[in-house]
């Protein structure tokens, strides 16, 4: 969206360059940027045109540090940048100078881009996010907004208002999301792991796993199962005993994490093995972990697992998930509704 703040951290290494492009915006569109960044890193930071047909790149300037946070959002449209070297934010505004050439992505002149090389020292590491510096900026022009959070709950007004786009449009799916949280994210505030498929929340308030399994022949939900990992290996039993003799064949299996949770499961980390996970998984204790899987006789390529230690950002999976798949070894023959089929008939009838 535009006239937001955004906030970009990384799940690993600084880079060292990054490109911004102001893609579709119209002349004067703005959207402000903090960038997490060691905080002895050090910066040059250009703008240019380029013109992408013939590789022309002209307009080149180069941007000036601004003395405080407060001068960069009085001047969007100039050149500046502001790095607050205490939190380890690099903010910056970006704003389309030129007008845009009917519905093409860039302007007349070329694509307009700010380019971003950092210097940074050896071993030092970005974690401006983690420890909660980005709520320092707050008092700003009525014009600019402050960094958003990271968002810890369903978003009902996120993404497109469709379906997913396929190419196979006779198949149904259904829409999945994870977001579990670490120990960490716990302490900064974020309560809750969740589970979403549709519209159907399934909410985590205690530490532990949260299993949810659904038919992937029907897409209806079968179960959901809630274990308290305080337990220790008695629940890594029981989660074993869940997996392999509970859950039913042809089951997509949805999986996230709240809290301490992983000691135990290391001791039965290969029962995932009957979820479709290519080897045991490493679980980290105060990180997180989430799971898209499936038990049957097949691993589709649609299995995801993220296992996150701590430090890094929460695990956290979207997905389109097709249901009603002849290799599923659904019961009978599927029916399929060929969308397509049915609009190529009524057009030839009509003529």
């Amino acid at each position: 969206m535009l006239e937001q703040a955004y906030t970009l951290r990384w799940n690993g290494r600084t880079p060292e360059q990054i490109v911004l492009y102001p893609i579709n915006f119209n002349r004067g569109n703005w959207i402000q940027i903090g960038l997490c960044y060691p905080k002895r890193t050090v910066f040059k930071i250009m703008s240019d045109i380029n013109q992408r047909s013939s590789g022309r790149v002209h307009s080149v300037k180069r941007y000036k540090a601004a003395s405080s946070f407060n001068i960069l959002q009085k001047n969007p449209e100039k050149s500046l940048y502001y790095f607050d070297s205490n939190a380890g934010i690099l903010f910056i505004i970006l704003q389309a100078k030129h007008v845009r050439k009917g519905h093409s992505y860039c302007s007349k002149y070329g694509c307009e881009r700010v380019k971003i090389l950092s210097h940074v020292i050896s071993g030092e590491t970005s974690d401006c996010m983690r420890k909660g510096h980005f709520v320092k900026h707050t008092s700003e022009p009525s014009h600019l907004l402050t960094l958003t959070r990271r968002v810890a709950a369903p978003c009902s007004h996120c993404g497109a208002p469709q379906v997913a786009i396929t190419s196979d449009p006779q198949r149904t799916y259904i829409r999945i999301q994870i977001q579990s949280q670490s120990t960490g994210d716990i302490q900064n505030g974020h309560k809750f792991s969740f589970i979403k498929v549709n519209d159907d929340v399934f909410w985590s308030e205690k530490a532990g796993l949260l299993f949810v399994t659904i038919d992937a022949c029907s897409g209806d939900i079968l179960s959901r199962q809630y274990f308290d990992t305080a337990h220790g290996l008695q629940v890594a039993d029981s989660i074993a005993n869940y997996i392999q003799s509970t859950i039913r064949e042809r089951s997509i299996t949805l999986v996230c994490s709240r809290g301490d949770f992983g000691w135990a499961l290391n001791y039965v980390s290969s029962s995932f093995l009957r979820l479709g996970a290519a080897k045991p998984i490493k679980l980290f204790r105060e990180g997180s972990f989430a799971m898209l899987g499936f038990k049957g006789r097949l691993k589709p390529a649609w299995i995801k697992i993220q296992s996150h230690s701590v430090g890094q950002l929460a695990a956290s999976l979207q997905h389109y998930v097709p249901l009603k798949l002849s290799e599923y070894g659904c019961p009978g023959k599927v029916k399929e509704n060929r969308r397509d089929l049915k609009l190529f008939q009524d057009l030839t009838s009509s003529n």
